[in-house]
């Protein structure tokens, strides 16, 4: 039988628990595993005919480079014209990129994602940067999944400077 000090006890615990809880709720938010949502890169379909460069490149040195001119997209690389068809479906592609789920923060494993400083070389990864309104957004391209057939990206912080390359 339970004596009235030991209710009296249980009591004052519960209300302990429920207020370590609230207070853990309060300094981490109430809802600390939501995934991130939204498009990967900060690029809109209106936004894609002021799009003046196009570069994919890897740690090797292998790189393409698309650049627009007056009337067409040109292989910057050997002057030839690019399918401007191509281009734009590319294009609105990554401006429909949307996140699905979120890896890792740490640094220390985006070599197993495969998304690590396309410079290096010995990365696997895919650099892609797109030159926007006088800035640039930078894309990593990493490893894919067979089973899912999803494949690792990672938008490069604004923050973050790639070494300018021509």
């Amino acid at each position: 039988m339970i004596r009235p000090g030991q209710v009296l006890s249980l009591a004052v615990a519960g209300v302990a628990l429920v207020g370590v809880g609230a207070w853990l709720l309060s300094r981490h938010g109430g809802d600390s595993n939501a995934e991130p949502t939204g498009t990967v890169l900060p690029l809109k379909q209106a936004d894609l005919n002021a799009v003046t460069r196009l570069r994919i490149f890897k740690g090797d040195g292998s790189h393409v480079t698309l650049t627009r001119d007056t009337s067409r997209w040109v292989v910057t690389e050997r002057g030839y014209g690019a399918d401007t068809g191509q281009v734009r479906k590319l294009l609105l592609d990554l401006s429909a990129l949307q996140i699905e789920e979120q890896k890792t923060s740490d640094p220390a494993l985006y070599s197993k994602l495969g998304v690590e400083d396309p410079h290096g070389p010995q990365t696997t990864s895919t650099g892609v940067e797109i030159d926007l309104n006088a800035r640039t957004l930078g894309l990593i391209v990493g490893k894919t999944s067979a089973p899912a057939r999803c494949t690792c990206v990672w938008p490069v912080p604004h923050k973050v400077f790639w070494p300018p390359r021509s």
